[in-house]
């Protein structure tokens, strides 16, 4: 045996090669679909070869591949010695996609995974048209009955429009797009309606499949400050003035469903919304969801901040620093709730944010984060090599700048569109509390929504 290669993917190629007197370091030549696309000396120092008597161990080589394999379609390569001519692998090495590779979670370790989200609630002829996404395994057969906490209507018809597949190593989901039509009875006392996946599947669950397979809208908009276009962009980007209300407020029927775990229904307790935005998930929590709470936000954006301030009366606003600390004790709030502020922070705001989390919750208290995590990659089919290089060496990648937002605040370059695999997360965070619940794609069938707390 003259050489071998240790590690070949979509982003680099790495083992090593010596001549017939196994002491002299050979060069090897690389084929990418035939075409030679490199020769390498092979001089990279390995301890391993030394100890076994190859030379003096510097015949290693590593190459990083200028373009990612496989990216598109399936790639050949042969990695030659020189010397000989001789590949180094008993038969072609098949690059696949290198969304495949980044993928580590099975579906045994996640599965079910159910979640949804509605976009729209249109009245039509005196019953309201439903629309919105649901993830669930592609076994599931999905339907929507009234939630027995926050009463809907009848459900005269559900169907399920475009079916996208998400496939990742060993997971598969199904990202449907949802129909129903719902019959209310004008009831103007209440102001939300409450809807839960069901999977007909699995009967005598008795209840929604978990907190993040619930949906709420808006049954009145009196009780609701909704803000304009500009400040709704600034938080959600470019969409409109009903989908960010009604994500709002199913997003926080969701973490209320999540407390209610946790929080008996009559007790009281302090909120923190860490990255509160224009408020589009504090206001239903605090003005439906959890009225006796106290519900404090804070923000780095000062502009949302002033928003805020100076149209809701009910929740304590703070503007924040992009670092810690928060004028906050320690050991003073109950539940803190970070949607979508994670996927904007580099690894190591991350962890000092992780670590300022914990100074501030109670004991037992607990936090809802989301992240970009394996679904978010394959919903938004990312294909950016540096991105999913970042993934495979590091289960993080925070290099990209965020345009949204990003540019419109005081300390540039600190807002990032950060992805990161389940793995990292778990590794990272349980560092700093422990983990209770892991919901793939949990906010908005879209982002994953993890729930921590504090032993």
């Amino acid at each position: 045996m003259y050489g071998h290669v240790d590690i070949a993917n979509s982003f680099e190629v790495f083992g090593w090669a010596v001549q017939a007197d196994r002491q002299t370091a050979d060069r090897v030549a690389l084929e990418v679909d035939g075409r030679e696309v490199a020769q390498i000396p092979c001089y990279v120092f390995r301890k391993d070869l030394r100890d076994i008597g190859l030379g003096d161990g510097y015949c290693g080589f590593r190459f990083l591949f200028p373009d990612c394999l496989g990216l598109y379609e399936a790639a050949t390569l042969t990695v030659r010695a020189m010397s000989t001519g001789q590949p180094l692998a008993p038969g072609p090495l098949i690059i696949g996609n290198p969304l495949e590779e980044v993928a580590r979670v099975k579906q045994a370790e996640i599965d079910p995974a159910y979640a949804c989200i509605v976009h729209s609630a249109t009245p039509k002829e005196g019953k309201l048209i439903l629309e919105g996404t649901a993830l669930a395994p592609p076994a599931a057969a999905l339907t929507i009955v009234p939630a027995t906490d926050f009463p809907g209507g009848r459900i005269t018809s559900f169907e399920v429009g475009r079916v996208d597949e998400i496939r990742l190593g060993d997971w598969t989901a199904r990202h449907s797009h949802f129909r129903a039509v719902v019959e209310v009875k004008p009831q103007t006392e209440r102001k939300i309606l409450g809807f839960d996946l069901i999977d007909q599947n699995q009967p005598g669950i008795g209840g929604p499949i978990n907190p993040v397979s619930r949906i709420a809208i808006p049954s009145t908009t009196g009780w609701m400050t909704i803000p304009g276009e500009q400040h709704i962009v600034r938080t959600s980007g470019s969409t409109s003035v009903q989908r960010f209300s009604v994500t709002g407020v199913s997003t926080a029927f969701q973490i209320r469903s999540i407390i209610d775990k946790y929080f008996e229904s009559d007790r009281t307790i302090t909120i923190l919304d860490w990255g509160v935005g224009c408020a589009r998930v504090a206001v239903p929590l605090k003005r439906v969801m959890r009225p006796d709470a106290r519900v404090i936000g804070v923000d780095v954006d000062e502009v949302n901040v002033a928003w805020c301030r100076e149209n809701l009366n009910d929740i304590e606003i703070g503007l924040c620093d992009f670092f810690p600390p928060l004028e906050l004790e320690p050991n003073s709030i109950d539940v803190i709730y970070g949607i979508s502020v994670m996927t904007h922070l580099t690894d190591a705001a991350q962890f000092v944010w992780l670590r300022e989390i914990r100074r501030m919750l109670k004991p037992e208290g607990i936090c809802i984060l989301t992240t970009h995590g394996e679904p978010t990659l394959g919903i938004r089919r990312i294909r950016d090599p540096l991105i999913l290089r970042d993934l495979i060496q590091y289960g993080i990648s925070d290099r990209t700048h965020d345009m949204n937002l990003g540019d419109k605040l005081s300390l540039k370059g600190y807002y990032r569109a950060t992805y990161q695999l389940r793995q990292e997360v778990e590794d990272a965070w349980s560092k700093h509390l422990s983990i209770e619940a892991y919901y793939p794609a949990g906010n908005e069938a879209f982002q994953d929504l993890i729930v921590l707390r504090k032993a």
